[in-house]
């Protein structure tokens, strides 16, 4: 999966010299998590709900009131943000994005074509992709066999032992086993007998792991959360 095709294209952004105040209301007026900095068309850095919030914990403790007028009436962006903030090209993968941000510990990436911000990807877009490969806007049945090590074939015998009983496939997947070389693998159907199902791939020679009946389409709520 390419990021470009499930980044947010075009992300909102702010001048570095923007007063955070401003920024504070653009980000409470658009429920954003992430503001990009960007001066002169480069990306300068990443402003987040989080940085401006202790920025203002940090001011009400003092309770200085040349504290308070700076922060209100001259404190900027720039002051504020996060420089230098870890990116991802737009040409990377979703599944790449995920490894890296596991390895920086961030959820939110501006992407870049060459050196201009074309989008950013969070972890809302992923969770998205995501929910789009397993299947959580329709309605499905599902069954997990036991771990077991994965051959040339291996998928294509396990499918068409569950199509020949009536299952119409929606998705294989693969789980691994954390320490070993063995996988689960986790099949989507539909199938007016499930039963029937499981003692095909049972009588495949399959341990069965988990079986899931009746999983019907949940209505996605198309507004991003905000923490």
């Amino acid at each position: 999966m390419i990021i470009s095709n499930w980044m947010e294209p075009d992300p909102i952004t702010v001048a570095g010299d923007t007063p955070v105040t401003e920024a504070q209301r653009l980000i409470q007026d658009k429920r954003l998590r992430y503001l990009c900095v960007v001066d002169d068309g480069r990306l300068r850095g990443v402003l987040t709900r989080k940085g401006m919030a202790e920025a203002a914990a940090q001011v009400a403790r003092t309770q200085n009131i040349h504290e308070v007028d700076y922060f209100v009436n001259h404190l900027k962006v720039k002051d504020v943000m996060r420089r230098m903030p870890e990116t991802v090209s737009q040409n990377d993968t979703v599944e790449y994005s995920m490894i890296y941000g596991r390895q920086k510990q961030v959820s939110f990436f501006p992407v870049m074509d060459g050196k201009h911000l074309v989008g950013v990807i969070t972890e809302y877009e992923i969770s998205r992709a995501l929910a789009q490969i397993l299947g959580t806007e329709e309605s499905w049945r599902g069954i997990t066999l036991a771990p077991m090590k994965i051959e040339a074939g291996t998928l294509g015998r396990i499918a068409a032992a569950a199509e020949k009983a009536g299952g119409c496939l929606m998705g294989v997947f693969t789980l691994s086993i954390e320490g070993g070389d063995e996988k689960k693998v986790i099949l989507r159907f539909t199938a007016e007998d499930l039963q029937a199902v499981v003692d095909a791939l049972k009588g495949a020679g399959y341990d069965i792991f988990e079986v899931t009946s009746d999983i019907t389409a949940c209505e996605m709520d198309q507004e991003k959360v905000v923490c």
